[in-house]
Formats: C-alpha cells, sequence, structure tokens
C-alpha cells in the first residue's frame, strides 16, 4: 500500500466516523424516527445506509435479518407497490453501478429502469 492509497483509506475512515456521528446524534436529537422494518414490519430494526458518507440521515430501515441479506450482494427495489429482491452476478452488477455513476442515480434506480423497460416494453 503507498502512502497516497493509506491517506484516502484513512480520509475515508474519518469521513464514516463522522457521517456515523452526525446519524446518531440525529436519532437522539428524534430527527430521525426509527421505523419498523420496511420489509416484514419487525419493529427491532436498524438503520442501512445507501451512501452513509454523503448522505448520512437518508436511512432505510430493516431488521437484522434483511440488513445482512442486503450487505450480501443482495439488491432491493422500492417498487410503487412491492418491494422486490434481485441478485446480480458481479458482470451486472460491474454494469448497473458503471451506470448509476454515469447518470448519478441510485443503484437501484438504474435496476428499476432495467426491470421497466424489460417488463413494460
Amino acid at each position: 500500500m503507498t502512502i497516497k492509497e493509506r491517506n484516502e483509506r484513512i480520509e475515508k475512515i474519518e469521513k464514516r466516523k463522522t457521517a456515523r456521528y452526525i446519524y446518531r446524534k440525529a436519532i437522539k436529537a428524534n430527527l430521525i424516527k426509527k421505523l419498523p422494518c420496511k420489509i416484514c414490519g419487525d419493529k427491532n430494526s436498524e438503520g442501512h445506509h445507501e451512501n452513509l458518507i454523503d448522505f448520512p440521515l437518508k436511512v432505510v430501515w430493516l431488521c437484522a435479518k434483511h440488513h445482512q441479506k442486503i450487505h450480501r450482494k443482495n439488491k432491493i427495489i422500492k417498487g410503487k407497490s412491492k418491494t422486490i429482491w434481485v441478485r446480480v452476478n458481479k458482470k451486472t452488477y460491474g454494469y448497473i453501478e458503471k451506470e448509476s455513476l454515469n447518470k448519478e442515480k441510485t443503484i437501484s434506480d438504474v435496476i428499476r429502469k432495467i426491470i421497466e423497460n424489460y417488463y413494460c416494453a
């Protein structure tokens, strides 16, 4: 690891610490209300961030089981009437991630658009 890579890693860790601090303080100050799991309704939920560093207060509430599933490369897509679980391989995920960066959208938005184009076209 080069010095530059090490410094970048340290900087990222510091940004994460700051974002987590903001998130915890917001919960204590009742700026964020803890809700039940978005999928199963379990009241014992945890906050999940799609982008913790840039949006520390943008949270999806999930139980431990569903939170772990998301971190195991299962992607969640919130639709108008349903929540859909999608499992994608690394190559497809790479494409989706690239599209989200190019068009400045979330990964969920890109996946939702792909599904809409496939099923509604």
